[in-house]
């Protein structure tokens, strides 16, 4: 899957999307070219996660999800080296005071994919299954 944490980003554009994407060297638009957006979940306070349907140019469907670090580090398919180690990241950043963002992606809306945890600073840490 071709997807990262800031093709979300950039396939979204809301708020916190726009502040993360807004030091990239070209549009985001272009960076998500040739996919196609459907179904949109906005953030809402009880299951703290916003989702987006796509179709990459292939026309697979790819499921994607942002939200609070953790309901993402808790997503099913993740395994236990990758939810310890979003764990870490939590606390860590949680210990300077800054609050994280973690995206997911997904090829059937079930088994998921953590891509990364951001604390919109110019660090991002990426983390993959792969």
């Amino acid at each position: 899957m071709e997807a990262s944490l800031l093709w979300f980003c950039c396939l979204i554009q809301d708020a916190i999307d726009k502040a993360i994407t807004g030091a990239l060297d070209m549009p985001p638009a272009e960076y998500v070219a040739g996919y196609e957006t459907g179904e949109f979940t906005p953030f809402n306070p009880v299951d703290k996660y916003t989702q987006c349907t796509c179709k990459n140019p292939e026309g697979k469907t790819i499921y994607a999800r942002k939200g609070a670090p953790a309901v993402m580090a808790n997503l099913h398919g993740l395994s236990q080296e990758v939810r310890n180690r979003a764990s870490d990241i939590i606390l860590a950043k949680a210990k300077h005071g800054l609050r994280v963002v973690g995206v997911a992606v997904s090829e059937d809306a079930t088994t998921w994919r953590l891509l990364g945890m951001t604390s919109l600073f110019p660090i991002v840490v990426m983390i993959s299954t792969m």
